[in-house]
């Protein structure tokens, strides 16, 4: 959470969730791509390699 918010910002960490209306976030993918601009696969390896660097 902390590197998204600090990539994204507090207010797009919160249209993730209110702008998710399906059950279960099967399109949770399309939402992060709508409200962040990213695709989901390239977020992921960033925060990979951002808790790698803090040594997690």
């Amino acid at each position: 959470m902390e590197f998204l918010v600090s990539k994204y910002g507090l207010d797009n960490y919160r249209k993730l969730y209110s702008q998710n209306a399906t059950r279960g976030w099967t399109n949770f993918n399309l939402v992060f791509k709508n409200v962040t601009g990213d695709e989901l696969d390239n977020f992921y390896l960033e925060a990979d390699k951002f808790i790698k660097s803090r040594g997690w």
